[in-house]
This record gives structure tokens, C-alpha cells and sequence, in this order.
């Protein structure tokens, strides 16, 4: 595993905005053939936003949005399989956690369904076609020892 650092992005800071573009753009567009209109919509400027930074490079993002769904996760092609991917969704948990979210869910490509039972996302319902990509819904229930304290 690779030293990687992940910061939250500001998508209405202009150089935030394109550096998250130019990855989701070379990963969705170019190399998975997602439509551009469909890239793009209205959750970006409310969703929180993170950008993964390998030897001052940027090489992933993500997007979580208010109701616990995250998505838009991109890793360069040169750089998977390194690590990245789960830094990335650890920080993802951690600040669902920290905004006592109480679940996390996604959409995830069949595909990459095994990376997220490796972080304790459970599959449910049926596979559906988004893009023209196999995907299935996942989710992992967040726990907060805290609560429970009497």
C-alpha cells in the first residue's frame, strides 16, 4: 500500500472543481464510455467532495452526499490496486461517522462488488443497468458505541 493523503475538496472552488473533473472524466468518460451528460448533476454542489493524493498527484475522488449515498468514486487506471481506493472509503466512513450518519449506501459496479464486502457493505436487491454498467445497491449500517451508553 501506497502513502496516500485524502482531503476534502471544495466544489465551489474553481481549481477543486476541475482537478475532481479531469479524474471523473478520464475514468467515467474515456475509459468506462459514460455518457458526459450523465456525469454530471445536481448532487454535486451539495455533496461533499475528496480528493486522494499520491506524491503531490491527484489520483481519486469521491462524493458523499446528505442522505449517507457516496459515489462517483474514481481511481486513476495507473494507480488501482494500491491501496487508494480503501483510503479513500475509510474517509468516506469516517466522516459519515462524524455526521452521525447511520448508514452508508452505494451504487456500486458489479465489478467492484467484492472490494466493498471487504469494508463491510452488504449487497441487496436486484442488479440494474446505470450507463450501460451492471450495478447493485450496497450498504453498511454505521455504528456509534457512543449512543448505546446509558
Amino acid at each position: 500500500m501506497i502513502q496516500t493523503e485524502i482531503r476534502i475538496a471544495d466544489w465551489s472552488n474553481a481549481d477543486d472543481r476541475i482537478t475532481l473533473g479531469m479524474i471523473r472524466e478520464r475514468v467515467f468518460i474515456e475509459e468506462q464510455q459514460v455518457p458526459f451528460a450523465l456525469e454530471w448533476d445536481e448532487f454535486d454542489n451539495s455533496s461533499m467532495h475528496f480528493l486522494a493524493i499520491v506524491d503531490n498527484q491527484y489520483v481519486a475522488t469521491a462524493r458523499l452526499k446528505h442522505d449517507g449515498q457516496f459515489g462517483r468514486m474514481a481511481v486513476l487506471a495507473e494507480f488501482r490496486h494500491q491501496g487508494i481506493g480503501s483510503a479513500l472509503l475509510r474517509c468516506i466512513v469516517q466522516q459519515a461517522q462524524q455526521r452521525q450518519l447511520d448508514q452508508l449506501y452505494c451504487h456500486a459496479q458489479v465489478s467492484a462488488l467484492d472490494f466493498y464486502c471487504q469494508h463491510g457493505f452488504v449487497a441487496y436487491g436486484n442488479e440494474f443497468d446505470d450507463a450501460g454498467i451492471a450495478h447493485q445497491t450496497m450498504q453498511r449500517t454505521l455504528d456509534f458505541p457512543a449512543r448505546n451508553r446509558a
